[in-house]
């Protein structure tokens, strides 16, 4: 029993650290659909491939974890004001 107890805490441990977080080209579609009807689009999201860039270039700069929070909060979003507050989020959270 203790060694199934072990295996399980050492496998959550090991999903947590490699970070198990959405792909930036699936946030990327997400954020395409949420922001079609916009014609004010942050600039990163200019074409698909800078939009992945960005956020590659996010989840190395906070880590995986900052990023995962960041990006479920965005997949979870459906209106621009809601995809603004995930990043105001994750900033405070990182200060």
């Amino acid at each position: 029993m203790k060694k199934i107890l072990g295996s399980i805490a050492l496998a959550t441990i090991l999903l947590t650290a490699t970070g198990c977080a959405p792909d930036p080209n699936d946030v990327c579609a997400h954020l395409e659909k949420v922001y079609k009807n916009y014609d004010d689009k942050p600039g990163y999201m200019r074409d698909r491939d800078a939009c992945v860039e960005y956020y590659l270039r996010r989840k190395k700069q906070r880590g995986v974890n900052s990023y995962r929070r960041e990006v479920e909060c965005l997949q979870a979003s459906t209106k621009m004001f809601d995809i603004n507050r995930c990043g105001e989020k994750e900033d405070q959270r990182m200060k």
